[in-house]
């Protein structure tokens, strides 16, 4: 991800899955997609 950062190459994070259950773990998954996309 730096790497295309650095050389101004947009990207895009796709997070999908409907069969994460508990829905805390649902959660928890996309807590960390949002922190890593904002790196």
């Amino acid at each position: 991800m730096e790497a295309l950062a650095a050389s101004d190459i947009d990207t895009t994070i796709f997070f999908y899955n409907p069969n994460i259950h508990p829905i805390e773990e649902y959660e928890i998954r996309k807590e960390e997609n949002i922190r890593f996309a904002k790196k």
